[in-house]
């Protein structure tokens, strides 16, 4: 299975690639297309407006969460269907991973899932310089082992005219075609904050705003060009991951449960950052997601667990404050042994205060945003006691990216980064998971079954 994917990578952050492979997606949905989206790396923000676009889930990629057996299998499940048309965007630069390594890049990826690659190249300002930059990426690409893997590029911030003058010369020195140009879009083009760009939810004309960039990715790209390249790829090889088998027994074990296992996930303009591979697995284990607003709402009835994941709370500290109902329901709870995974934002939530306003408080002190980056990038994290995951000892890969701080950041967790850096933070009790770090589900399956089990016992 999975014969059509394709990647659209950018020379580095910021060179359009998310405008670019947003406006593909929907011109390719335009034209009866079942795109299937992928976003390589942690991202959050970038997969809900795929999911938008292209009414299918959007699956984070990515090579330090997986091995490639695990992340091949993902993928190939993922376009299962004979008409599924993969569409993956990539992270940062092409070749940029972790530290001064490919590792964890859009390039690993590529070469581990065999996809064909469009290079997104902001062209405004050159002549051949644009021939010399594309086939460095070529010629760094065949030193790394991935010989071919770049089969097109995309000009963005040029004009028509501009295109044609610099085309014969790209293809002629490098070898590469060119799949086309694109142009700005001033009503086209979405807002950033400190975390990224705003999220989908939040932008009020989104279709609007991405028919503008499909239209003008129908009349600038060449997207029989696109099919074509996305048609030419092999049979994603693998074997069976190891987790695989757990699942299936855990299901069996579990099949005689009459009663849902009901988990209350937060979504809404305060929380909303998830893997959905973290929320398929959830309900491949058996749960019941019950989506509700912390802003407005109460706890849904009958709940053997909550979730609380990434967001922006610090922006709706007042709404989430004044929810004063909803805040004591979950203390109580969380007192009572309800299991809980609270990430990031829902950590900034848990604390007794938040931007001098009162939250939950049943993390001691208060978190507060500092307008600096605070601890960034891939760790795993240990845990020292036994949580709600399992005895000490359980480990998880993660991904922190934060501007806030807390005050009484914990230390029942030990963080380690990739460098040999380590230090200790986050909040663990028999049932509970309450830290920075975005914890890979998939990265401990065994863990998350123990902690499934946990919400089946819980009353």
């Amino acid at each position: 299975m999975g014969y059509k994917r394709i990647m659209f990578a950018g020379t580095g952050s910021g060179c359009g690639k998310t405008t670019v492979t947003c406006a593909v997606m929907k011109a390719l949905c335009q034209e009866g297309t079942k795109v299937v989206p992928f976003k390589c790396g942690p991202d959050y923000i970038d997969p809900m407006f795929h999911t938008h676009i292209t009414g299918q889930s959007s699956t984070n990629l990515d090579s330090f969460f997986m091995d490639k057996n695990a992340l091949c299998h993902l993928m190939d499940q993922r376009l299962a269907e004979p008409d599924a048309f993969g569409v993956v965007e990539g992270v940062m630069g092409f070749f940029d991973g972790m530290g001064m390594s490919a590792a964890a890049s859009s390039f690993e990826i590529a070469l581990w899932t065999k996809t064909p690659v469009i290079l997104v190249v902001n062209a405004r300002g050159m002549a051949l310089s644009a021939a010399a930059l594309i086939q460095g990426y070529v010629s760094m690409a065949r030193r790394l082992g991935g010989e071919g893997l770049i089969r097109g590029v995309i000009l963005n911030q040029v004009s028509k005219g501009t295109c044609e003058f610099l085309k014969n010369a790209i293809e002629e020195q490098t070898g590469v075609k060119v799949a086309g140009y694109f142009m700005y879009q001033e009503d086209g083009m979405l807002k950033s904050r400190h975390l990224g760009l705003v999220t989908a939810a939040e932008v009020a004309d989104l279709d609007e705003r991405m028919n503008v960039l499909a239209q003008a990715a129908a009349s600038s790209i060449d997207l029989s060009l696109i099919r074509e390249i996305a048609g030419s790829v092999p049979q994603l090889q693998y074997e069976e991951p190891d987790f695989e088998p757990l699942i299936r027994s855990f299901r069996q074990e579990r099949g005689t449960m009459t009663s849902p296992l009901r988990m209350a996930v937060a979504r809404d303009q305060a929380f909303g950052f998830y893997y959905n591979t973290n929320l398929e697995l959830l309900e491949r284990l058996g749960v019941t997601l019950v989506p509700f607003s912390p802003v407005s709402d109460t706890l849904p009835e009958n709940i053997r667990g909550l979730y609380l994941g990434g967001g922006y709370p610090e922006l709706f500290a007042r709404q989430l404050s004044e929810n004063t109902a909803l805040r004591n329901q979950i203390r109580e709870a969380v007192k009572g042994g309800l299991p809980v995974i609270a990430e990031c934002g829902g950590f900034m939530y848990l604390h007794q205060t938040m931007e001098g306003l009162p939250m939950v408080g049943v993390i001691p002190g208060s978190c507060e945003m500092t307008g600096k980056l605070g601890p960034f990038g891939y760790v795993e994290i240990t845990s020292q006691k036994a949580d709600a995951f399992g005895m000490p000892g359980t480990k998880f890969k993660a991904h922190e990216f934060h501007y806030s701080r807390s005050l009484e950041p914990g230390e029942d967790y030990q963080v380690s980064k990739a460098n040999g850096r380590t230090w200790k933070e986050g909040f663990s009790s028999g049932s509970m998971y309450a830290g920075y770090p975005h914890l890979y589900f998939y990265s401990n399956v065994e863990a998350m079954i123990h902690f499934v089990k946990q919400m089946r016992e819980h009353i």
